[in-house]
């Protein structure tokens, strides 16, 4: 199989539809076909490991001005200073990340802060088509898919009340 046969078989990703298959699903079905430098560079894209591909730290460094603004503004409405820099970023997604901040609860906020992710994925999908960029891209995606289904607000809720039990227990 080759490269681009690959890329034209893999399933379409929508960001309302879950995944429709895992990282480890993508890895072998890659494994036969990519070289093992793209092989290598796609397991340590979806380990967070550093990486010169420039769209995926591109990509990085949007995920994280968006999330140093969020920090940014949740201290300043708790009062406290923030000592995060955002002068090395190219981009700061203020809108986004107001946008996040009015959500109406935590599910809501992060709902809104993967669709944001999301739609900067497709913003850098833009002018790659079935190249090595397109590919990773893809992978980052599916990993943000991922991520959306392990979000389970049950098992959140049994944590937080674990904490506030322990918390309780503690003082009282």
């Amino acid at each position: 199989m080759s490269y681009v046969y690959l890329m034209a078989s893999l399933p379409l990703l929508s960001f309302t539809d879950p995944a429709p298959l895992s990282m480890a699903e993508l890895e072998s079905q890659c494994s036969g076909v990519l070289p093992g430098p793209l092989l290598s560079q796609l397991v340590e894209l979806v380990g967070g490991a550093p990486t010169s591909i420039p769209v995926v730290n591109e990509y990085r460094q949007y995920q994280q001005s968006l999330d140093n603004e969020l920090a940014t503004f949740r201290a300043r409405a708790l009062g406290r200073k923030a000592e995060l820099s955002t002068a090395s970023f190219k981009d700061i997604p203020v809108a986004e990340a107001t946008e996040i901040m009015h959500a109406h609860n935590p599910k809501e906020a992060q709902q809104v802060r993967w669709y944001a992710l999301w739609s900067k994925l497709k913003e850098l999908h833009l002018g790659h088509y079935m190249d090595q960029e397109d590919f990773f891209l893809y992978a980052l995606q599916l990993q943000l898919l991922l991520e959306k289904e392990q979000y389970n607000l049950d098992a959140g809720r049994q944590n937080v009340t674990a904490v506030v039990k322990n918390l309780l227990e503690s003082v009282g």
